[in-house]
């Protein structure tokens, strides 16, 4: 079985870079890029290593290589709001009707 995960739509951080430089008493912004993106690092490292979404965004997982008896595949990332459609295209790129 492989694979792909797509994220798309905007990301409300958990952390704003505000309150960083809050916390860390800055006066400036001169390394705001840098702290931005250190605070989005951590996110991704701390969902990628507890197997979970911290904050709300769109996921679009492929899964291909299917044996033909398969029926069950695992979601990757959660806590899952909804789910919007599930497909299963055949080698030929029909989609048929899951049971």
């Amino acid at each position: 079985m492989k694979l792909e995960i797509n994220y798309s739509g905007s990301i409300t951080e958990p952390v704003t870079y505000q309150e960083v430089k809050d916390y860390l008493r800055l006066s400036n912004d001169l390394e705001q890029t840098m702290i931005t993106e250190m605070i989005t690092g951590a996110r991704e490292f701390a969902e990628e290593y507890c197997g979970r979404a911290f904050v709300a965004k769109t996921v679009t997982q492929y899964v291909s290589e299917l044996e033909k008896e398969e029926t069950e595949f695992d979601l990757v990332i959660g806590p899952i709001d909804s789910i919007t459609s599930v497909e299963r295209i055949d080698g030929e790129g029909g989609a048929p009707t899951l049971p």
